[in-house]
Parts: C-alpha cells; sequence; structure tokens
C-alpha cells in the first residue's frame, strides 16, 4: 500500500520536473550573461595606407580572459587566421590595438570572441586558442564582421586596352593583383598565341607598382605582365601597342596679327577620351609669345590650359617651349591670337608629351589691315518694337556703339564682340526696354540688347544718359556712331541713325483655324485657314495686326500670361450675351494660365500669332474653373479683344480690335449609306467634316461576306478640303465580284465617325449628281450616340468586389492571438489538486 508520504514525494518530484522544462530557458540565458556580449573591428583603409585594425570585445562583469579569431570564414585555420588573448580583462570590455593585418588580403572577414570569468565562484578556464578545424561559431559567444579595403586601382590603362608608343605601362600590382607580394616576379611576354607568350624582359616592383616601357615594343603586337608564367591565361593584365592618330591644323594658312582669332583644331581618332598634353615650339618664338598666342583657347574653351613650365625636364622653362592641355573629345577646336605677333612665315611644332606622336604647322602671319567699323543697316522700326542694327568689322572682333547724344536727353552705349570671325556682329534693340521708369542704371538697360548670332556677344551696356525718363523712347531720329575696341570716347567710324515712329497700336484681328493634329507651332501656321468656326479639337487662331507691342512681348520672351498679368498688352475671350444661358453670367477662356498656346511673332510684317489648343482650355464663369463641359460645341460664341493699353505708355488711351469665333459641334460622315463598287483599284469613297481644313481622317474596307480569303485595306487618308470635303482612293483589286465588304470612317483620333456597307459588282452604276445632297445629315445623326452613350455606365460597378475584399480581412485579427495549451499554471494547479486529493485519501 502506497502511504500519503510517498504520494507527496510523488507529487513534488513531478512538479519539479514541469517546472524545470519551462525554466530550462532562463537557466541558460542567466549563465550567457557573463561572456563576451559583442565585438567589433575597424574598417582598414589600404588606400589611406592603413595596415592594423582595433579589435574591442565586450563582457559581462567578472571576465578576466578575453581572446579573438580573425578569420575568412567559419573554420580555424592556424596559419592564416588571427588569433589574440588577454587574461587581464577588467571592466567590461577590452580593445586590442593594433592588430596586424597586413598578411590579410582585402576583403570582408569575420570576427569572434570568448571572454571568462576564471575566479571564484565559476572559476572558468582561461580562453584558449581553437584548434585547427574547430568551428568558431561554436567556440565563441559572439561575433561581426569588419572590412579591409583595398587601395584604388590607379593602373595606367585598361586589361586588354590600348598603350600608346611611347607610353609607360605602368601596372598598380598591390592593388589590383591578388597575388601581389608572392616570391614570384613579374615579367613582360609578348603572346603568341592563346595558350603561349614568349619573354620579352623582367619587370622591378617598386613601391606596389609594376613600370614597362614600350621602348622596343612593336607597333600592333599584344603584351601582357605576369607573376605565374607565360601562359596568358594566368596573365595579370594585357595590353597592345598603337602609335598614336595626331593631326594639327589651322584654319587657313595666314592671319592677321590683329584681334581676330584664327581656329586651330587638334584631332586623334584612337584617342579621344582623356585629356593629354601637347608640347608646342617654334624656332622664332619665344615661351611668353607661345603662350599668349594659344592662351587664347581658353577663352573659346575653358578646358584648353596653356602653360609656359619645364617642358624638357632641364630645371629650366625657358625656351623649351610651352604645354597645351587639350580637353577630352578627339577632335577640339578653338581659336589662337596673333596681335602681338610681327609679321612672318612662322612653323609650329606639336608634340605629345606622352607618345611619340606629333605634328608640324606653317602660318603665314601679315600685318592687321586698320581696324575699322561701319554700319550695315540700322532698322526703323515703329515705338515699342524691336530693331535690328547690323555693324561691320575690320582689323577687330570689338565695336562700341552710340545710340543717341546729350542733346536728346539718351545715350547708351554698346560694345558688341564677333565671337566667329566672320566680320559682322548683329543684335536687337528692344525700343520699349532701351528707357522708362525701370531704366535707371547699367544693369536696367542690359536686357534692352540682345545677339542675333549665338557666337556674338554683348559685351558692355552702359546708360550715359537717360536715367530720368519715365517711358519708352520717343519717336524720333536717334543718331547712332559706331567704333573699334571698347572705348566709347574714341573717334567714330561711321554713323548712322535710329528711326522711331509712332505706332497704331493694334490695327486689326482675325480668326484662323487648323488641325489640331498637328504639333509644332510653325506646322500649325502654315496649316490655318481663315475660318472662324472651331470645332473641338481643332485649333483657334488669332492673326493680331499690330506695332508697338513687339518690345512688350520680347521683354516677357514671348510669355503671353506674363505679359497680360503685366497689364501692358491685354487678351480677353469672352462669350457673347446672344449664346450665354438664360440667369448665367457669360464664361471667359483664360489665357493667362491653364490654357495651352503657343505665340509666333512676325514683327517684319507686324503680325503676331496666337494659337491656342481646343482640348486645353481654362474656361471659367464668375472667376470660377468650369469643369462640366466647358465649352457648348454647337452653342458658345466668344469674342476675343486684344488691347495695347495706356498703362504701357506706348499710346494715349487703350487701342483694341475684336474678333469673334463659333464653337461648332463636329459634323462628319461619309456620303453614302451603301456602296457599289467594282474589283479594281482607284474606286473612290467620298465624305465630309466640318473639322478645320488639312484634318485627316482614314477610310477602312474590309469584307464582310466572301468566298475567297477576305480582304481588308485598313489605311486610306481621307484630307479635309477648303470645301468640306473628304476622299480616298482604295485599291479592291484583290476583291471578286459578289463580295460585301464595310466602310468605316475614322477620325484623327482613330474612332469611329460613321460607317456603310457595300458590294462588288462588274460595273458600278452611275449616281446621281444631287442624290447624296441631304443623306448625311438624314443618316449619320442619332445612330452613334444611341450606341455608345450609356453602356460603360451599366458595365462598370465594382461594389461586390469591394465588400468582398473588405469581409475576407477579418480573419486575420482573430488568428494572431494565443493558442489554448498546456502551460506552466494549469500544470502547477492539476499538480495542486492532485496533491490536496492525496491528503484527504
Amino acid at each position: 500500500m502506497t502511504s500519503n508520504t510517498d504520494k507527496l514525494r510523488a507529487v513534488f518530484l513531478t512538479a519539479l520536473m514541469i517546472g524545470s522544462v519551462f525554466a530550462a530557458g532562463v537557466a541558460f540565458t542567466g549563465g550567457a550573461a557573463a561572456d563576451a556580449t559583442g565585438v567589433s573591428a575597424t574598417t582598414v583603409d589600404r588606400e589611406a595606407g592603413d595596415t592594423t585594425t582595433d579589435v574591442t570585445v565586450n563582457y559581462g562583469a567578472g571576465n578576466d580572459s578575453v581572446a579573438y579569431v580573425i578569420s575568412a570564414d567559419t573554420s580555424y585555420d592556424s596559419g592564416t587566421d588571427l588569433y589574440a588573448s588577454s587574461d587581464s580583462a577588467d571592466g567590461t570590455s577590452t580593445t586590442f590595438s593594433g592588430v596586424d593585418v597586413s598578411s590579410l588580403d582585402a576583403g570582408t572577414y569575420n570576427v569572434y570572441a570568448v571572454a571568462n570569468n576564471t575566479t571564484s565562484p565559476t572559476s572558468e578556464p582561461a580562453a584558449s586558442e581553437p584548434t585547427d578545424g574547430d568551428d568558431l561559431t561554436s567556440w565563441s559567444n559572439t561575433d561581426n564582421t569588419f572590412d579591409i579595403q583595398s587601395p584604388s586601382d590607379d593602373t595606367s590603362f585598361n586589361d586588354g586596352g590600348i598603350v600608346f608608343q611611347g607610353q609607360t605601362a605602368s601596372y598598380d600590382a598591390e592593388a589590383a593583383d591578388g597575388d601581389f607580394g608572392s616570391q614570384n616576379g613579374y615579367t613582360l611576354y609578348e603572346r603568341t598565341d592563346s595558350s603561349t607568350g614568349a619573354p620579352v624582359r623582367e619587370l622591378n616592383e617598386d613601391s606596389g607598382w609594376v613600370n614597362a616601357t614600350t621602348s622596343g615594343l612593336d607597333t600592333g603586337t599584344t603584351y601582357f605582365i605576369s607573376n605565374n608564367g607565360q601562359n596568358p591565361s594566368n596573365a595579370d593584365i594585357n595590353f597592345t601597342i598603337r602609335e598614336q592618330n595626331f593631326d594639327v591644323a589651322f584654319d587657313g594658312d595666314e592671319t592677321a596679327n590683329d584681334d581676330t582669332d584664327i581656329d586651330v583644331t587638334f584631332e586623334s581618332t584612337n584617342r579621344q577620351n582623356v585629356r593629354y598634353n601637347v608640347t608646342i615650339t617654334s624656332e622664332n618664338l619665344d615661351d611668353s609669345e607661345l603662350e599668349e598666342i594659344f592662351d587664347d583657347l581658353s577663352e573659346d574653351n575653358s578646358d584648353f590650359i596653356a602653360s609656359d613650365i619645364d617642358v624638357n625636364d632641364d630645371d629650366d622653362d625657358e625656351d623649351d617651349g610651352i604645354a597645351l592641355k587639350l580637353p577630352s573629345g578627339g577632335d577640339v577646336t578653338a581659336g589662337a591670337n596673333f596681335s602681338t605677333i610681327d609679321a612672318g612665315e612662322y612653323e609650329f611644332s606639336f608634340e605629345v608629351s606622352d607618345t611619340t606622336a606629333s605634328d608640324t604647322e606653317t602660318l603665314n602671319v601679315t600685318e592687321a589691315a586698320e581696324a575699322n567699323t561701319e554700319f550695315i543697316d540700322v532698322e526703323s522700326v515703329a515705338r515699342g518694337d524691336v530693331s535690328t542694327f547690323n555693324v561691320s568689322l575690320t582689323g577687330t572682333k570689338t565695336a562700341t556703339l552710340t545710340i543717341g547724344t546729350p542733346s536728346q536727353g539718351y545715350q547708351a552705349n554698346v560694345t558688341v564682340q564677333d565671337g566667329n570671325g566672320d566680320g559682322y556682329v548683329a543684335f536687337d534693340a528692344n525700343t520699349y526696354k532701351m528707357a522708362g521708369k525701370s531704366i535707371n542704371s547699367n544693369a536696367d538697360l542690359e536686357p534692352a540688347f540682345s545677339v542675333v548670332n549665338d557666337d556674338d556677344s554683348i559685351e558692355d551696356v552702359e546708360l550715359a544718359n537717360g536715367q530720368n525718363i519715365e517711358s519708352p523712347l520717343d519717336n524720333g531720329n536717334y543718331r547712332t556712331t559706331v567704333r573699334s575696341g571698347p572705348d566709347a570716347n574714341n573717334t567714330a567710324d561711321d554713323k548712322s541713325r535710329l528711326s522711331i515712329t509712332d505706332n497704331t497700336g493694334i490695327s486689326g484681328q482675325n480668326i484662323w483655324t487648323a488641325p489640331g493634329a498637328i504639333d509644332k507651332t510653325e506646322d500649325v501656321l502654315d496649316a490655318a485657314t481663315q475660318d472662324s468656326s472651331i470645332v473641338k479639337g481643332d485649333y483657334i487662331v488669332h492673326e493680331i495686326q499690330a506695332q508697338g507691342i513687339f518690345g512688350i512681348l520680347a521683354d516677357a520672351d514671348s510669355d503671353l500670361g506674363a505679359v497680360i498679368s503685366n497689364g501692358d498688352l491685354d487678351l480677353s475671350t469672352v462669350q457673347t450675351d446672344d449664346s450665354t444661358q438664360l440667369n448665367r453670367n457669360q464664361k471667359e477662356i483664360n489665357y493667362s494660365s491653364g490654357t495651352t498656346y503657343e505665340t509666333v511673332s512676325d514683327a517684319e510684317n507686324n503680325t503676331l500669332y496666337i494659337a491656342v489648343s481646343t482640348d486645353n482650355l481654362n474656361v471659367t464663369r464668375n472667376g470660377d474653373k468650369v469643369t462640366d463641359n466647358p465649352i457648348d460645341f454647337g452653342n458658345d460664341v466668344f469674342n476675343t479683344t486684344v488691347t495695347l493699353t495706356e498703362s504701357s505708355d506706348l499710346v494715349d488711351e487703350n487701342v483694341s480690335q475684336s474678333a469673334e469665333f463659333s464653337a461648332e459641334e463636329i459634323d462628319h460622315g461619309l456620303n453614302q449609306d451603301t456602296y457599289n463598287l467594282t474589283n479594281a483599284e482607284n474606286q473612290t469613297i467620298t465624305g465630309y467634316s466640318n473639322a478645320a481644313e488639312g484634318t485627316d481622317y482614314n477610310i477602312l474596307v474590309e469584307s464582310t461576306n466572301t468566298e475567297g480569303d477576305g480582304f481588308i485595306e485598313p489605311t486610306n487618308p481621307a484630307t479635309v478640303d477648303a470645301d468640306g470635303e473628304l476622299s480616298a482612293e482604295i485599291d479592291l483589286s484583290d476583291a471578286s465580284v459578289g463580295d460585301e465588304f464595310e466602310v468605316v470612317l475614322e477620325d484623327p483620333d482613330a474612332d469611329t465617325a460613321d460607317d456603310a456597307s457595300g458590294t462588288i459588282v462588274e460595273e458600278a452604276p452611275t449616281q446621281p449628281t444631287d442624290s447624296t445632297t441631304d443623306e448625311p445629315t438624314d443618316t449619320t445623326t442619332d445612330e452613334p450616340t444611341d450606341t455608345t452613350t450609356a453602356e460603360p455606365t451599366d458595365t462598370t460597378t465594382a461594389e461586390s468586389t469591394t465588400m468582398e475584399a473588405t469581409d475576407t480581412t477579418e480573419d486575420t485579427d482573430s488568428s494572431g492571438g494565443d493558442i489554448p495549451g498546456f502551460t506552466t499554471g494549469i500544470a502547477l494547479v492539476a499538480i495542486l489538486g492532485a496533491a490536496l486529493l492525496a491528503l484527504r485519501e
């Protein structure tokens, strides 16, 4: 019989066993708290010359013996891995400073660490070195990684690339060769075939570099450097010897010693991607003169750098030539200047500094003609518009013009430069910006002048008189003079006058239209026809006749919105009263913002064009944007008024012109419901459209019932003509008599505009000339609307899929909680219950 004591003992042991299962994790965690808790090693940057790292081991208090291992993998190798230990650790971390890692290649390494407490009460053994082959993850308490960064590879050529004759092939062996430091020396080999190389010479290694001069090497031959034998597959690096192609040419055989430039071109067809130096010498020119000639190249291209240095390494930079650093690109040109050089013939030698490439050029320098400037033309202009000045320059590339005199109350000095050496400079003078309330300084005046040719330039602008003028320049004849050089006080070479006449302001406006499919504004104007009926998709083209507005537009870079906002020029497009719905205010098309348009100024013909896309109009009512049917095509009529305002100070009172255009509903279709055509070429199908003249449609013909393979003629352009008609010639020679077909008229968006049916007959009947006059209106009005309006709305509801998606996500929350099961609390309650039951019994 079992006693109560035995029962209680059994219950107690059972409880102890269960408790130990749940407490095991806690017991292990408590034991590990005293081990190494972290380890790190600093990055080694060999580019900066680093060869050591600092290893820091963190651990719990009480540990006094620590050790680390640096290894490329998880298995210990005493021959390559690094190990160190310390038995005098204190506190909670120990740093091993200056650990030498020079024996390790560049890469990412693991660092492992252990920490032990050799004192009471644990009395663990001191940290010790693992045995070869030990798993370091098992040996250690913690691990981390660190990088040994390799130095950048500064090899002077690419593997398999070109080394030019005369260069030295410099191989950065320390950075690039993983086998650097081995006992094998480096050798230069000539590649004889894919598996064999013939030794050429042994190469010295100096501070990590292996250099192979190209002296004695054959052009066109491939060589390789190796410290692993003569098999090319083991080569450290390969290269092929080439002769650099190099040519120098002046743009002409002679130049004058004035301040104009002559272009010089440096060309190398096989050395294009890097900059390189050229040494320039000439027997009759010293270094300072050479530098003056070629330093001018940097004005055209700042990447040209001329310098008087010690070219021949004799510790003396005198009379040994100059160095010119060329831009990359292979074919570079800039202007050289001989203004300080005596007349005579000069031979120039050009030698590439690091290769054997060279060239010579001869140039005859002539005495400069006496500098002279004169007016070719000064354009008369209406007040507020832009005048063009054209000046000729001889023996100089700089001229200064004076516009006006003190007695006229205005004087501006403008210095221009002939940048392309053609002897001419043309520039525009904006009479709207040359004077006025905001023009009080040289900086204010600068925007009034701009060169016509981008190669030329405005060098300086000076407002000598006219700071207090309150409006654009008055009408009148302004004396103009020109002289060479930058000094306005020099004697003038020529004189002329700027004639500013009275302007008419806005004198007329016409409405044109053009097909909406055209992208470029110039093409829109070419295709435009005078027509004030506009359908959706077409351009509205405002043709405005005016004087005095082109300076305003030029000042705003033709940004019409900015001009309108400024208030000098106004453009409003407002719905007419007759087309406005009852009890509604008129709509307005806002051209200052939100509407897509382009402007083209034809100042020569006093005409401004504004091309407006009807696909992107900012329509407002009472200042609010109209988003629902902004333009009611078939009803709306708009009046556009263009005004040159009195606030521009160009007119005494507002000057306006208006024009109307109507928004028409598109009306297009085929001229017949059925067609009888023959199986031949040039079968004509006609249609009509009120879209802009030049609008492109397409007519598609496809068989619907045929005994043969059937046919389709998908692309048959049909363009709207001046009478609103369109037609296409169809090749039906592949069809057979009796075949039935469908005709589809496609609009510019490739949508179906109309369709008809047809039959191939032996001979098409003659159609009465007036039989198709009224049919289009009767047969194409209602059907397209009935068949395409409501279907999308009926078939695209998404309620059911939305609700289902919401319902299916509820289970996610219910699946994330605890799963009922056997826990410590329940187990102990059961045990206590058993114990009480035992006592009761």
